[in-house]
C-alpha cells in the first residue's frame, strides 16, 4: 500500500511537515485573536493624568472599573491626544491581558491578522513546491 511512496525523499516530506508547522501556527494565533476579541470587555474609565512626551508620544493615566481582578490604574499610550485630564472615557479590553487596552470598542477582531496571513502562506508555500524537491 505504501509502494507509491516509496520514492519520495526524505526532504519532501520534512518540507510537507514545515508547511503544516506553519500553517497549524497560523491558525492558532487565529483563533486565539478570535478568543481574545470574545472574552473582551467594555468599561468605562476617567482620565487622572495626560503626558505629552517630546518624541511625541501621549501617555494617559486611566483609573478603571475593572469587571475582575485587574488593577484599576491603566496607562493607554498614544500618539495623539485621546482624551483630557477628567474627562470619562469608553475603553475595551481582554481580562487576560489587562494592559493592552483599546478605546471606544475598537477591540480588533483578528490584530494579527498579517501575521496569521503570512504564516499560512508560508505553509501553503511548502505544500505546492514540496513535490517539486
Amino acid at each position: 500500500m505504501l509502494d507509491g511512496y516509496a520514492g519520495l525523499s526524505a526532504a519532501f516530506w520534512m518540507v510537507l511537515l514545515w508547511g503544516a508547522c506553519w500553517i497549524a501556527l497560523g491558525l492558532a494565533l487565529a483563533v486565539s485573536d478570535m478568543r481574545a476579541h470574545r472574552r473582551g470587555v467594555t468599561v468605562s474609565a476617567r482620565c487622572k493624568f495626560v503626558n505629552r512626551h517630546p518624541d511625541g508620544e501621549v501617555r494617559h493615566l486611566l483609573h478603571r472599573n475593572p469587571v475582575g481582578s485587574e488593577g484599576k490604574e491603566v496607562l493607554l499610550l498614544s500618539d495623539r491626544v485621546v482624551v483630557k485630564e477628567g474627562r470619562d472615557v469608553t475603553i475595551t479590553y481582554d481580562p487576560k491581558e489587562p494592559g493592552r487596552i483599546f478605546v471606544g470598542e475598537e477591540l480588533p477582531k483578528l490584530p494579527h491578522l498579517k501575521a496569521a496571513c503570512f504564516f499560512i502562506a508560508l505553509g501553503l508555500s511548502a505544500f505546492i513546491w514540496g513535490p517539486f524537491i
